[in-house]
């Protein structure tokens, strides 16, 4: 069995992480899709889905938070641009928006427990 043309993952992903990467395909795929609509002239669309919010709370990030919510967009935004017409792309850039999520979330976290010590 040739395992690099698998569909299967390899290994079981826990349920949290799965539904994760889920919305964060179902959201790829939208501004993909929304984006080369743009590309053609539809500027306004009101059917736009946005699955920012439930994104960003299932990684407990705060989406009140205009620096998250623009470092969130630029990671989704520059995903969603790398999407090619490949069976694994969205998975691809799924997973590798979940770890620049991650990364972020890291990141604020590390700013703000600093910032917290330096005001005591």
């Amino acid at each position: 069995m040739n395992l690099r043309r698998t569909r299967f993952p390899l290994i079981r992903l826990p349920n949290e992480i799965e539904f994760t990467m889920y919305i964060i395909k179902e959201e790829l795929k939208c501004r993909h899709h929304f984006q080369k609509l743009r590309e053609i002239g539809f500027i306004e669309c009101p059917f736009e889905p946005s699955l920012d919010t439930l994104i960003l709370q299932c990684f407990r990030l705060d989406p009140g938070i205009d620096e998250i919510l623009t470092a969130y967009n630029q990671i989704m935004d520059k995903r969603s641009k790398k999407i090619e017409p490949k069976p694994d792309s969205i998975q691809s850039q799924a997973l590798k928006a979940y770890i620049d999520i991650k990364d972020l979330k890291k990141k604020l976290t590390n700013g703000y427990q600093s910032q917290d010590l330096s005001s005591q």
